[in-house]
C-alpha cells in the first residue's frame, strides 16, 4: 500500500471513531469552537471599532469659546483676523444666541431652556486648519496661538477624544492579543487531554501494534489526524458561531448608527479571516496531538 493510500485509510478511519463516540466528540469540538471563537469576535469587534474610528477622522476642526460679554461685533473682527491667516482656511464666527438656538434643537429641552435667568452658552470661534498644516504639530502649534487671544476663554481641538478613543483601542487590543494567546494555550491543553484518553483506551491495541512490528510513526498516525480533525472541526464550528453573534449584534448597532445619520454596519469574517481561523484550528490541534502522543505513547510498551 503505498504512502498516500496508507495516510487516506488512517484519515477516514479517524473521522469514523469520532463518529463512534458521537457525544464525547461533539462536546470536545464545541469546547474547542467555543474558545476559538471568543478571540475572533473580540479581533472582529476591535477591527470594526478602528473601521469607525477612520471614518470620525478627518481634518481637525479647533473651536475657540470666548470670554462672556464678547461682543458680535469684536466676534466678527476676529474672523477676519484669523481668516487672513495662511494656515487657516476657514472660520465660523458663532454667537451666543446661535449656539443656544442650535442646543434648543438638537437637546429639544426649548421650554426648560426659556426659564434659564440667562444663556449660559458662549460665543464661539469654529476654526478649520489649512490642508498644508493639518499635521499633528502644527495642530498643537496653532492651538497655541489661539490660546494668545485675550477674548479666548478655552480651545480646544475635537478631535482629540478621538485620539483617546484609539488609545484605549491599542489598550484593548493588546489585551485581545494576551487573551488570544491563553485560549490558543486552552484549545492545546482541552485536544491533547482528549488524545491522551484516546490513547489510554486503545492501550492494548497499541501494545499489540507494537509487538508485531508496528513502528511508532504507524501507531502516532491516528492520533496525529485525530488531533488535527478535531481543531479542523472546532473552527469551523467557531466561524459559525462568530457570524451568528455578529449577525445578532448587527441590528442594535445599525440602528444606534442610523441614530447618528451614518450607515455603518459591523464587518464580519472575511475569507482570510476564515482561512487563518480554519488555520489556527487545524494547527493547535495538531500541535495539541504531537505534544499528547509524544508524552504518553513512549510510556505504552508490549509487555
Amino acid at each position: 500500500m503505498s504512502w498516500f493510500s496508507q495516510n487516506k485509510t488512517e484519515c477516514i478511519a479517524s473521522v469514523h471513531r469520532l463518529m463512534h463516540t458521537p457525544f464525547s466528540s461533539l462536546m470536545s469540538i464545541s469546547v474547542v469552537a467555543i474558545t476559538l471563537s471568543l478571540p475572533t469576535i473580540m479581533q472582529l469587534m476591535v477591527g470594526n471599532a478602528e473601521r469607525l474610528g477612520q471614518s470620525w477622522e478627518g481634518r481637525p476642526q479647533l473651536s475657540v469659546f470666548l470670554a462672556p460679554g464678547t461682543t458680535e461685533a469684536r466676534g466678527l473682527e476676529l474672523t477676519l483676523e484669523l481668516q487672513a491667516k495662511p494656515e487657516i482656511t476657514q472660520v465660523e464666527f458663532v454667537s451666543a444666541d446661535q449656539a443656544m438656538e442650535e442646543f434648543k434643537m438638537l437637546s429639544g429641552l426649548g421650554s426648560a431652556i426659556e426659564l434659564l435667568p440667562e444663556n449660559p452658552l458662549p460665543a464661539s470661534l469654529l476654526i478649520l486648519p489649512d490642508s498644508n498644516f493639518d499635521s499633528a504639530e502644527a495642530t498643537t502649534q496653532l492651538q497655541a496661538q489661539l490660546r494668545q487671544i485675550p477674548e479666548a476663554e478655552e480651545v480646544q481641538l475635537d478631535l482629540e477624544w478621538i485620539q483617546r478613543f484609539n488609545s484605549m483601542l491599542d489598550i484593548v487590543e493588546s489585551g485581545a492579543q494576551v487573551i488570544s494567546i491563553l485560549l490558543a494555550l486552552a484549545v492545546i491543553l482541552t485536544v491533547s487531554n482528549m488524545i491522551r484518553l484516546a490513547i489510554i483506551n486503545r492501550k492494548e491495541e497499541i501494545e499489540i501494534i507494537k509487538l508485531i512490528g508496528g513502528s511508532d510513526a504507524f501507531v502516532r498516525r491516528p492520533f496525529l489526524y485525530q488531533g488535527f480533525q478535531i481543531g479542523l472541526a472546532g473552527a469551523l464550528l467557531a466561524s459559525l458561531i462568530t457570524y451568528a453573534v455578529l449577525l445578532w449584534m448587527n441590528g442594535p448597532i445599525g440602528r444606534l448608527a442610523s441614530l447618528y445619520g451614518s450607515d455603518f454596519g459591523v464587518q464580519g469574517l472575511s475569507a482570510q479571516g476564515l482561512s487563518w481561523l480554519i488555520l489556527a484550528g487545524g494547527g493547535l490541534g495538531l500541535l495539541a496531538s504531537v505534544l499528547s502522543v509524544s508524552q504518553h505513547l513512549r510510556d505504552i510498551e508490549p509487555r
